[in-house]
């Protein structure tokens, strides 16, 4: 099987995976409102999905919200079988509709269509005239972690984004407690140094000049032509998709890379110079051969 049958498989199966969400949903919403779990000896559909059908809390709950949905907006099940609009967005509509006591409409779900999961609750609080919470929570746990609750604005959201990105090679999980200890970790280093180059002001830097190789001069990147290309591309990546066009944009792990190799006699002219993330930059080196029969 080749790469292309391969995916043209995958794509059949998710088409026929939309059709089986949708007939789930509805059999869910139908099962619920007759009660027809009662029989089985469960006390719910929640349980019924989870204790009964081996469902995760996570995944009852998303199907549970959204048959509920449906129950209110029949025509979304077309949206659900069609891929435009999903199980996570589909619970947050139900969530945020109990909390307010107010039906969704079809305008909301329209500007819902194929929004990310960030987009469709900003989407979901402003149709719901949801106030913005901006207390914050701290609370120490039995085994001495801290839980903190902390609101953002947008443009503040913005910035702790751009770091988390900057930091994927160190922190590759991308998880926020790893990434603001690394961002104050660096704080604190870099004031103290600061600090002590205060307290010591003839102290000699020649020491900490590291030599560097004649081809690892002519193969480095200098740093300004690093933030050039960094900023040229909006600290997204530049592979493009030859087949569709489309530009992978992604901002983790981001890799000032060669596209003519030193090796083959590229420079570190800018117009040689491209932004690749991670998988890219590594997938760049070799060929992905197709899949055999």
């Amino acid at each position: 099987m080749t790469n292309a049958e391969l995916i043209r498989n995958f794509e059949k199966l998710v088409q026929v995976e939309r059709r089986v969400t949708r007939k789930l949903l509805e059999h869910i919403a139908e099962i619920e409102s007759c009660r027809a779990y009662l029989d089985l000896g469960y006390d719910g559909m929640y349980a019924y999905l989870t204790k009964g059908l081996g469902y995760s809390e996570g995944a009852a709950y998303r199907r549970l919200q959204a048959a509920r949905v449906l129950k209110v907006a029949p025509s979304v099940a077309e949206k659900v079988e069609a891929g435009t609009l999903n199980l996570t967005q589909l619970a947050e509509v139900a969530k945020v509709s109990r909390q307010t006591k107010l039906k969704p409409t079809a305008e909301l779900f329209a500007k819902l269509e194929t929004r990310s999961k960030a987009a469709t609750e900003q989407i979901v609080a402003q149709a719901f005239d949801v106030s913005p919470r901006s207390e914050v929570h701290k609370r120490t746990q039995r085994d001495h972690s801290v839980r903190l609750e902390i609101t953002f604005s947008a443009e503040q959201f913005a910035a702790v984004e751009k770091a988390r990105g900057l930091l994927s090679h160190i922190c590759p999980e991308g998880a926020w407690p790893e990434v603001f200890v690394e961002l104050a970790r660096r704080y604190s280093e870099k004031f103290e140094a600061r600090e002590s180059q205060r307290a010591k002001p003839t102290a000699s830097v020649e020491a900490k000049a590291a030599w560097v190789p004649l081809a690892g001069r002519r193969r480095s990147i200098p740093a300004s032509q690093r933030r050039l290309i960094f900023l040229r591309a909006g600290g997204c990546c530049e592979h493009v998709d030859l087949a569709s066009g489309r530009r992978c944009g992604s901002a983790y792990q981001p890799q000032v890379d060669h596209i003519q190799p030193v090796a083959r006699g590229g420079t570190n002219d800018p117009a040689n110079l491209q932004l690749l993330c991670g998988s890219h930059n590594r997938a760049k080196g070799f060929a992905i051969p197709n899949r055999k029969s």
